[in-house]
């Protein structure tokens, strides 16, 4: 009987032991699939903004390439007067005048 009761305290001490080094490594397995898919989530985060830079700078390449003659745009604001032959500050005459006074 003294056997039977030193074999189960021997197998309760052993699982006793072994439960914590059982929760340690359990916890460590966990920390470490944690950090994983950290660093797969990143990099996939990573492929995808440099996707989008890499067609970022084809549109710009290809926009840069572009004809001149093929733009639809427009340039804004008042039609450039001094293409048209007269000063872009009207008459050179009042300017001078007032300053030779």
């Amino acid at each position: 009987m003294n056997q039977v009761w030193a074999s189960s305290i021997g197998v309760v001490l052993c699982g006793g032991i072994s439960y914590p080094a059982q929760l340690t490594t359990a916890s460590q397995a966990a920390r470490t699939e944690d950090k994983r898919q950290a660093v797969q989530l990143a990099e996939a985060r990573r492929a995808e903004r440099l996707e989008v830079l890499r067609e970022f700078i084809q549109l710009t390449q290809q926009g840069a390439y572009a004809s001149p003659r093929n733009s639809t745009r427009r340039p804004s604001g008042p039609p450039a007067a001094h293409l048209s032959g007269s000063p872009p500050n009207g008459p050179s005459s009042s300017a001078s005048g007032s300053a030779s006074g």
